[in-house]
């Protein structure tokens, strides 16, 4: 007998971004995940994650529909039963939309790389931070401002013209013009 028969079937993780249908109220929402569940269950899947990642507007309409409920599973399943998931789904009138990916399951070590990185960027942030209260409040292009002052003083102010000594110098340039 092989190895992998002696384990059974093989599982594999996936990842699904279910959008369900703004008409359904709040109250009813665990209802409908709870529906969702049972289908993933009923084909032999056992969830791993659950995330509700709350009303967002859509991009475009979706079956008269503006807004959707987004919830976000992390399930195990048998390669087999994922066609069956994805029927059964896409019957369901609350779903307006549904993606499944297949993932890699993140490890232990996984995990601690994440939270490695991200206190990493913690520690950066507060560097920058200490190294901004040190160089103070000023600008740093303090040149360039003065720069800029020293050219608006220079300058001399404008004059104001009103319509009727436009409207004379434009003839005089058309006349000049029309001469030539």
């Amino acid at each position: 007998m092989k190895r992998a028969e002696q384990r059974g079937p093989t599982m594999q993780h996936y990842e699904a971004l279910i959008i369900i249908s703004s008409r359904i109220t709040e109250e009813e929402l665990p209802f409908v995940v709870d529906k969702i569940f049972g289908i993933i269950k009923k084909n032999g899947g056992t969830i791993t994650k659950n995330e509700n990642l709350g009303k967002k507007k859509l991009a475009f309409s979706i079956k008269q529909s503006r807004y959707g409920f987004y919830v976000l599973i992390e399930f195990n399943l048998t390669p087999e039963k994922y066609h069956a998931i994805e029927k059964d789904l896409g019957l369901m009138e609350e779903v307006i939309r549904h993606q499944i990916l297949k993932i890699r399951e993140k490890t232990e070590r996984d995990l601690e790389r994440e939270r490695m990185l991200e206190r990493s960027a913690a520690l950066r942030l507060q560097e920058e931070e200490k190294k901004e209260k040190k160089m103070g409040a000023t600008p740093v292009s303090t040149e360039k401002t003065e720069i800029k002052k020293e050219e608006k003083a220079a300058a001399p102010p404008k004059k104001k013209i009103s319509l009727e000594e436009l409207d004379e110098k434009l003839d005089k340039i058309l006349d000049d013009d029309m001469i030539k």
